[in-house]
This record gives C-alpha cells, structure tokens and sequence, in this order.
C-alpha cells in the first residue's frame, strides 16, 4: 500500500481552472497544448493485452525516473497478462512488471526496460 500523503492537494474554487505548480514557477501562462508539447517526452501510451496478444485497453502513463519508473491509474493494467508502452517518439516495447499496484487508490507503478534516449521523466514536485 502506498503511504498517506503528508498534504492534501490544492483544490481550485468552483469555475477556476487550477494552474499547475509548473506553471506557476514559471510566472507565465501556458495554454494546455504548450504544456503537453513540453511534457511530451515523459508521458507513455500503455496498451493492454490478454495471453492471446488481443488488446484489451489503452491507456496513458507519465515517467518519474530515469530508471524505467512509471505511474498509471490500476485500472489501466488491471484485468491484463502482458502490456506494451509507446513512447513519444513512437518506439514502443514490453513492459517488465508491475513493482505496486493499489487498486482502492487506482495507481500503479511500472517497470519500464531501458527509456529511449530522449524520454525525459516529469519532475515532480516536493
């Protein structure tokens, strides 16, 4: 099971769009597609499959270490015997295993093999 967070999330008012803590260090306002386009590199396309190679559902992930790391929701990967990941530049490969899985919470953590040489893990804030 995962550990409690130590703080609750910040939660906008009703009608405000929340900005990003990322978007806030920086002091200028990004449209949704300026931030995908900077991100890109480190969220995953995760394609579930059955024993047979059947795809049973897609789903995306985002890399938080340069070793391989990454988080997905539970259900993305529940249900599954094998699943693949595409990365950005479109190189897709197997993915090793499943390291924590919390399916009351819906997150799971990935073992990716090697990241391609330009897959950047998103950096995550204290």
């Amino acid at each position: 099971a995962f550990a409690k967070p130590t703080k609750p999330a910040a939660v906008a008012p009703a009608g405000v769009a929340p900005k990003s803590a990322a978007l806030a260090k920086t002091g200028v306002e990004e449209e949704l597609a300026d931030v995908v386009e900077r991100l890109k590199t480190g969220i995953v396309l995760i394609t579930l499959m059955d024993s047979r190679g059947e795809t049973l559902g897609l789903g995306t992930g985002f890399i938080i270490d340069a070793r391989g790391y990454a988080v997905t929701n539970h259900h993305v990967i529940k249900g599954g015997s094998r699943a693949k990941v595409r990365y950005a530049n479109g190189e897709t490969a197997e993915i090793r295993g499943i390291l924590a899985a919390d399916e009351k919470r819906d997150l799971a953590i990935l073992q990716l093999p090697q990241l391609p040489y330009d897959a950047k893990p998103l950096a995550l804030l204290p």
